[in-house]
């Protein structure tokens, strides 16, 4: 009787004994990571850069806000600015530099272009453009319509095979003319009056006399 009550007491004893060792060398469980998703991450929504717009110089500035009040319209800058230094002979389509007789012979926008592009794409051309205005190149010309009544000239010496002008009234008299043939060729002048007609041909562009 007196094994068993001392058994009896014995088996808590052994319980909280094992429960203390096992609670001191057991290994911890690791606990299972998170199952990661096999779903990829989403691609980070990065606006695309807007295209910024080429670098201009002041004078290039300058040219496309004189221009585009001139003309009154929005314009295709890249394609004006090519236009510009086209005619200023710096282009691969057109390089020759602007001279009395291109200048003369432009009209309506190509005249509104070429002097834009000549006070600030290539000042040095300057002198040329002022000394073309008035000017004027063959064809019959009414004076005070079509040109100015004063003095003109020539402006290089003709070294054409044929270099004809004639100067009438407004009635079609003829007031004087020169065909020039084999005799030595020389620079004119002619000086013309309100209401006149002159009409020269072969001889180059003419310009005013200062």
């Amino acid at each position: 009787m007196r094994r068993s009550v001392l058994l009896l007491c014995a088996v808590p004893l052994l319980s909280a004994c094992g429960a203390s060792a096992l609670e001191a060398g057991s290994t911890p469980v690791a606990q299972p990571e998170s199952v990661k998703s096999s779903e990829p991450a989403e691609a980070s929504q990065t606006p695309a850069p807007t295209p910024s717009k080429p670098a201009r110089s002041a004078k290039e500035r300058k040219y496309l806000k004189v221009l585009r009040a001139a003309l009154g319209k929005k314009l295709k800058e890249d394609s004006y600015l090519k236009r510009g230094y086209d005619l200023c002979g710096r282009g691969d389509e057109w390089p020759w530099p602007p001279t009395l007789g291109s200048i003369i012979a432009s009209r309506g926008e190509k005249r509104d272009v070429y002097e834009a592009a000549i006070r600030y794409l290539c000042p040095k051309y300057l002198p040329v453009w002022r000394k073309a205005q008035g000017g004027f190149g063959d064809g019959l010309h009414k004076v005070g319509k079509d040109i100015g009544p004063g003095s003109y000239r020539m402006a290089v010496r003709p070294d054409y095979k044929t270099c004809w002008w004639d100067r009438k009234t407004s009635g079609g008299d003829t007031i004087d003319t020169w065909l020039l043939h084999n005799d030595p060729p020389r620079v004119m002048t002619v000086t013309l009056n309100r209401g006149e007609r002159f009409d020269t041909r072969g001889c180059g562009v003419w310009i005013r006399v200062p």
